[in-house]
């Protein structure tokens, strides 16, 4: 019987685990931030291969970066509705539906 319980919980709880979440560690974020500015300099404009992506990039796991001289757009869940993400934008404003995560960096999800 326990067993069961044990097995229910994990089933309930792996959806959440294919969810992405953002980071707030203030490390992290600066890494991010100073890649990203390192593919605006690089005139990127449009999806970065995965074997050029900066290694704290990289290390998200997104499943596509799209970078132009506007920003980097760093998307870790694609879904119909646009996914989720991190953007950080060239000029420091992000759309106001984006919430601010610190170092210059947003986070955007439908939710």
């Amino acid at each position: 019987m326990k067993n069961r319980a044990i097995s229910a919980l994990i089933l309930m709880l792996a959806p959440l685990a294919a969810c992405a979440f953002p980071t707030h560690d203030r490390s992290t974020l600066k890494q991010i931030q100073a890649e990203a500015g390192q593919l605006m300099a690089d005139h990127w404009n449009g999806s970065v291969p995965r074997d050029r992506l900066p290694k704290a990039i990289a290390r998200l796991h997104p499943e596509l970066v799209l970078a132009n001289r506007d920003g980097v757009d760093i998307i870790l869940k694609t879904d119909f509705d646009g996914g989720r993400g991190y953007y950080v934008p060239a000029d420091g404003k992000a759309p106001p539906s984006f919430s601010y995560l610190g170092e210059g960096v947003y986070w955007h999800s439908p939710d």
